[in-house]
């Protein structure tokens, strides 16, 4: 265990303590357990994510078959679901390239990105859910209710696009170097500030 990683976990116990619920054996100690802790990590990711992604089929689908339309073609849902495919494949394809010289302010920022985008992971399953409850449930869809509707479409795609950003900075932490990390890890926030 490198000594960054031990202050980083001191320092992140608590946070530790509620991802080790969801991943067992949750640490980036050295390159094995990174890449077994970011493997499980993106197992459960891809698993709540796509909880959400047949949320939001179903949403479609059954606004499809009951012919509730927003007057937009449910394009804003769609672009949802749109978004959170790509999201989908970027974690199924990140690559983990280990270097014990992270430091320890790397790992705090890794911990919590973790931490934060498991929890935005059931943030969104949550207000999917709401959201089909809300369309299925109202009996009135007039302008008003799709205009409702569209500020929960717009929060959600909001909250995705977060965790997106978020995502591509933990991957960027994990594929830096300790000699280049913080030069490299500013650039790669800009940039995938400006892409999003």
């Amino acid at each position: 265990m490198t000594d960054a990683w031990a202050r980083a976990a001191d320092k992140k116990r608590l946070a530790i303590k509620e991802l080790e619920k969801l991943i067992p054996h949750y640490k980036y100690s050295d390159a094995k357990s990174a890449a077994m802790t970011n493997d499980k990590f993106c197992r459960l990711l891809l698993e709540k994510l796509r909880i959400s992604k047949d949320t939001l089929f179903g949403i479609i689908n059954t606004c499809y078959e009951m012919h509730i339309d927003d007057g937009n073609g449910l394009k804003n849902l769609s672009k949802i679901r749109d978004e959170l495919d790509i999201f989908l494949d970027e974690i199924k394809v990140i690559h983990l390239k280990w270097d014990d010289g992270i430091p320890q302010k790397w790992l705090e920022d890794i911990l919590s990105h973790d931490l934060n985008l498991i929890r935005n992971s059931e943030d969104i399953a949550k207000n999917l859910n709401s959201l089909f409850k809300k369309i299925i449930s109202s009996k009135k869809r007039d302008a008003a209710f799709w205009k409702k509707i569209s500020g929960l479409d717009f929060a959600i795609e909001e909250q995705l696009d977060g965790m997106l950003r978020m995502f591509r900075e933990r991957e960027a932490l994990l594929g830096l170097k300790a000699l280049s990390f913080e030069k490299a890890y500013h650039a790669a926030r800009k940039d995938i500030a400006e892409k999003i």
